[in-house]
This record gives structure tokens, sequence and C-alpha cells, in this order.
């Protein structure tokens, strides 16, 4: 089973965004996170193609909030006119499919930075400040992984970039050493 699909990654998304706002609705309406735990388990699975959707939303999302970021990634390894993926595409499937797999880690690990940010959130809307054992946690857990996603986000990132750089520079010498 190939776990580096558009599918598999928008599921990921979907469940990790879905979790936080569930329970920011919970807390709206009152509800315990206790009760989360009674969630009939055909309920999650016919909720699986809102989940999906709701994971390429929240991706969509995220790419345009990240784009002056993403661009400075990618000004420091390569100019994008002379290095674009429908080259890698048009000249190999192999190098492509590698290509997109990473392109599939960068996204769930840059949905995560604001994933776990907000899931602190909702977590924090359940918990109140009434007790440091509590919000603490609920502050500085998420916080971390946040933090730990960017940094994992710009490496991912830059070496996509760097794989797809290498990868439009090995097509390139093909075709020369094939017109000689």
């Amino acid at each position: 089973m190939n776990l580096n699909t558009p599918f598999v990654e928008y599921l990921i998304i979907g469940t990790h965004t879905s979790t936080w706002l569930t329970l920011t609705i919970m807390a709206i309406l009152r509800i315990p996170i206790a009760k989360i735990t009674n969630i009939d388990v055909g309920l999650v699975v016919l909720l699986l193609p809102f989940i999906y959707l709701l994971g390429t939303l929240f991706a969509t999302l995220i790419v345009f909030l990240l784009e002056p970021f993403r661009k400075k990634i990618q000004n420091s390894v390569f100019p994008y006119d002379k290095y674009k993926d429908e080259v890698i595409a048009y000249h190999s499937s192999e190098l492509y499919k590698a290509y997109t797999v990473r392109v599939h880690r960068v996204r769930v690990m840059e949905s995560s930075i604001f994933n776990w940010f907000l899931l602190g959130m909702s977590v924090l809307l359940h918990v109140g400040f009434k007790n440091p054992n509590y919000y603490i946690p609920a502050i500085t857990i998420p916080l971390i992984f946040s933090i730990l996603s960017i940094i994992s986000w710009r490496g991912l990132q830059k070496r996509a970039y760097k794989f797809r750089k290498n990868a439009i520079e090995v097509i390139n010498e093909n075709i020369k050493e094939k017109v000689q």
C-alpha cells in the first residue's frame, strides 16, 4: 500500500483539522471533552469523505498563507523559470513520482504547523486557565509541535526543491548526451 498519495495526505490533514474543529465546537456547545470517547466508529467512517474534503480545503488555505516563505526557500535553491516541475513530469515519470512523494510530505508538515497550534487552542478552551497543570501543557506541547513542524517543513521544502533542481539537471544532461 502506497502511503505517499494525495488521498492519504488529505486524510491525515483532514483528520488533524477535524480533531481541533470538533473540540472547538464541543467547547462552544459546552460538551465535555470526555464525551469524545463515545463517538461511534460507524459515524467516523461516514464522515471520512468530509474529513478528506476538509483536509483538501485546509491544505489549500495553508499553501496560500505560506506562499511568501515558500518563495524565499525556492529562490534560495533555484530560479523558478529554469526549474519547472513540468519538465520532470514530461521527461521522467519515475523522477516525477519521487518528487511528488516529497511534495506530499511537505504539505502534511506545513498543515501541521497550524493544526498543532489550533489543536492546542481548542484543548485550552476545554481546560481553561484555572489549573496550570492543565493549561501549561495545553499551551506548550502544541506550541513545541508547531515549532518543530516549522523546522521540519522548511527542511522538507528545501530538500524537495533540491531534488527538483537535481532531477531537472540530470534530465538536461541526458538530453544533451542524446543530441551529441
